[in-house]
């Protein structure tokens, strides 16, 4: 069994950070996440108000992907189709950041019906990610 890093660790850990926000929140607009030396972060644009209170409802609803062992694809695609793909699956500010790279191809992360671009590999199914905390 090959261990996995801790940069695709944290690059998982985003994605399904986002996955839970958008179940909790359908109308939060995606902006960006990534991995930090310290562990990963996603930026979001709220609608309304949203507290401390709320990341245990978060963590948990993180678990409850991991749980699933969803499949994580990554689709390569010129700029302009994940430009395209992206907008078709409501993730508009990340076309911003897509047309601003300079690769041929842009990597698309699938994990059941969420997509995001991502820059680095990740895990192969949200199951190996065991264990995340979310901090205010």
């Amino acid at each position: 069994m090959v261990a996995n890093s801790l940069s695709q660790i944290r690059l998982t850990a985003a994605a399904l950070l986002a996955a839970a926000v958008g179940d909790y929140a359908p109308q939060t607009l995606k902006i960006r996440g990534g991995k930090t030396s310290w562990g990963f972060y996603y930026d979001f644009i709220f609608l309304a108000p949203i507290s401390e209170e709320m990341l245990p409802f978060l963590e948990e609803r993180m678990r409850q992907i991991a749980s699933q062992n969803l499949e994580i694809k990554i689709h390569e695609m010129i700029p302009s189709n994940a430009a395209d793909y992206l907008l078709h699956h409501r993730h508009p500010y990340a076309i911003h950041f897509v047309k601003k790279l300079s690769t041929p191809l842009i990597q698309i992360l699938q994990m059941g019906e969420f997509v995001d671009p991502i820059h680095g590999e990740c895990l192969s199914h949200s199951g190996e990610l065991e264990a995340f905390k979310l901090l205010g």
